[in-house]
């Protein structure tokens, strides 16, 4: 039998018995729906988790007060970090940029919960800000009469719930709270705003949301705690920018180096967390997420699969005289096997098609309505598919190869006196 011949045979051979084969087709639908919301979700968080950690600045690194990891718990250290040592890390050769960091409190605006972190000029390079408008801090505004402060993208574009200008003046409550310094009383504050900032991505497992933040100078916001002296003030840490990726180790070590000549126990009182680091942590979770996820893909594909193989099954007993009398036409055994195979492959390849398409409708309505959903985007739809498809479609071929081969084993003479 020709191959054309044979996969037209097998073709109209689908249509014999349209609802069983339409619940087989139903079955590889749901599985391609379900694989590309869950794989996709699965690949689609990752990917924009990764995505951050580049966008935040792949040479970044940050130097943290007491003992920590991405994600991890946290241990307080024996001696605090001092803005002046923290400073000299600006001073080593292979770094482009280092500003402590001192978070100073919050701002309150209904749920919503915002920090005002002090810093140096530097940080606008060392954590890779971009400004929609105006400028960021700069050594006159240490000395400003004014209370300077640059606002992150999600303050000034939503949390104030108002336009904001720059060089607009701004009535708060703050609530100052300091892990070093303790908690004070509720004070009223006007802010002045000199520059807005573009969004900017979160690193993973680094907590705060650079993008929900006041920045303000140190000089500012150690005020606050009546901290007139610099060179007496302690920070929770600092940002630091490497003058390449291939630089980042060579950098870490020489501020652990640093710290350590500076009477630090590297044991315990600081922590040096690279973009690296982050990227570790991100595939650590995905790792176990993603075994998990394998399980269930698992068993949507096996009930997909399972469908094929019986209506295969029933199908072969419903035509045990016709393949009878195919054989004794002439029809070889690998003839037959191709014929079952191919209407196999017909009914995954319907499936497959329909499923996709569903899929990606499917998922569009489902952004409207879960925010985790948005995640996944069209390139992230294509990878998921370029698993799935092809896994749906070799799987629904060898649960098929049973019955194929068994009807290639049918006796002709039996077959034709079968009622």
């Amino acid at each position: 039998m020709k191959l054309k011949k044979a996969i037209n045979y097998s073709f109209r051979n689908i249509s014999r018995n349209k609802l069983r084969n339409s619940l087989v087709i139903l079955a590889i639908i749901l599985a391609v729906i379900l694989g590309g919301i869950v794989i996709g979700i699965v690949n689609g968080i990752k990917n924009y988790y990764t995505n951050a950690v580049y966008e935040a600045g792949f040479n970044a690194l940050f130097v943290v007060s007491g003992k920590t990891s991405v994600g991890g718990s946290f241990t307080p250290p024996k001696k605090l970090l001092a803005v002046d040592d923290l400073r000299s890390i600006k001073e080593l050769p292979k770094v482009k940029a280092a500003s402590p960091l001192f978070i100073a409190g919050v701002f309150r605006f209904g749920e919503n919960v915002t920090y005002l972190i002090g810093a140096d000029q530097d940080l606008s390079i060392s954590a890779s800000f971009s400004l929609y408008k105006g400028r960021f801090l700069n050594d006159f505004d240490s000395n400003s009469s004014y209370f300077p402060v640059v606002l992150g993208y999600n303050v000034w574009n939503n949390i104030l719930n108002r336009t904001v200008n720059v060089g607009e003046d701004i009535n708060l409550v703050f609530e100052p709270f300091s892990i070093i310094y303790g908690k004070k009383e509720p004070i009223k504050i006007s802010v002045h705003v000199i520059g807005l900032l573009q969004k900017r991505a979160q690193v993973p497992g680094l907590g705060i949301d650079p993008n929900s933040v006041f920045y303000t100078d140190l000089n500012h916001v150690y005020k606050i705690f009546n901290i007139t002296n610099l060179k007496q003030a302690y920070a929770e840490g600092a940002v630091v920018s490497a003058e390449s990726f291939q630089a980042l180790d060579a950098v870490s070590e020489e501020i652990n180096n640093l710290l350590v000549s500076k009477g630090y126990d590297s044991k315990t009182d600081f922590s040096i967390i690279s973009q690296k680091d982050a990227l570790v942590y991100i595939n650590k979770v995905f790792l176990q997420i993603n075994s998990f996820v394998s399980i269930i893909w698992t068993v949507v594909l096996a009930i997909g699969s399972l469908s094929v193989l019986i209506v295969m099954v029933i199908t072969v007993r419903e035509r045990y005289r016709e393949i009878g009398t195919l054989r004794s036409l002439g029809a070889k055994r690998r003839d037959i096997l191709l014929l079952f195979l191919f209407e196999a492959s017909w009914l995954s390849i319907i499936g497959l098609i329909i499923g996709s398409i569903s899929g990606l409708i499917v998922i569009e309505i489902l952004k409207n309505y879960y925010e985790f959903i948005k995640f996944i985007t069209f390139n992230t739809i294509l990878e998921t598919y370029a698993i799935v498809l092809p896994e749906i479609f070799l799987a629904s071929l060898l649960f098929a190869l049973y019955p194929a081969y068994r009807a290639t084993r049918i006796d002709p003479a039996q077959a034709l006196r079968y009622e």
